[in-house]
């Protein structure tokens, strides 16, 4: 199922929860099962992005640490405290 959720990606953004460390060290899994089930694709392009930004304080995951996991994935990295649309 997840493999027709996924076809037709043209990009990947991944987000997580820069007061929440598990859910940095869930991203490189969610990134290698995207990975699998689109085998015969083209690399694709993508970000990771840091949430929550604006709260400096329960901050747990340090700019550096996500910036070099989202090298090591081949992605760009942000950090945001909100979208727009």
């Amino acid at each position: 199922m997840r493999q027709l959720f996924y076809l037709g990606s043209d990009g990947i953004i991944l987000v997580f929860d820069l007061t929440y460390p598990q859910s940095i060290s869930n991203l490189s899994n969610w990134y290698h099962n995207l990975k699998n089930q689109l085998k015969n694709r083209p690399e694709l392009i993508g970000f990771i992005i840091g949430n929550k930004s604006d709260l400096i304080e329960p901050r747990t995951v340090q700019f550096e640490n996500a910036n070099e996991l989202a090298s090591s994935l081949n992605l760009g990295y942000r950090e945001k405290t909100h979208f727009s649309i």
